[in-house]
């Protein structure tokens, strides 16, 4: 789902809201949702705000000093196998993944 917010003096908001295959999904429904994924964000117009609300299905781990900027210092657990189509996404697209930039309690983090 993709949300345009038209505000005062163009600072325009998109929100897009997605729900990732989960792991035990063939690769090729993976692949077919990171393109049409990455096909939505570059309809994004580039002054637009980007907000991404999704639930990727994927855990990224703790890897911040090999995927800068994407990671910051706070990720946690161990990745699966939807980590690298996720890291990947983030990296070509120029996105973070901003709850590992926050120290959180697990109670929190996992919410």
């Amino acid at each position: 789902m993709t949300l345009r917010i038209i505000t005062f003096h163009n600072h325009n908001i998109t929100i897009i809201n997605v729900y990732a295959p989960t792991m035990t999904y063939p690769d090729e429904e993976k692949e077919v949702f990171y393109s049409q994924l990455k096909d939505t964000r570059a309809n994004v117009p580039p002054a637009d705000k980007l907000v991404l609300f999704c639930d990727f299905n994927a855990r990224v781990g703790h890897a911040y000093n090999t995927w800068t900027p994407v990671l910051g210092k706070f990720g946690k657990g161990n990745p699966n196998s939807n980590e690298e189509l996720l890291l990947c996404l983030c990296t070509e697209s120029q996105l973070a993944i901003m709850i590992t930039y926050l120290q959180h309690s697990d109670y929190h983090y996992y919410s």
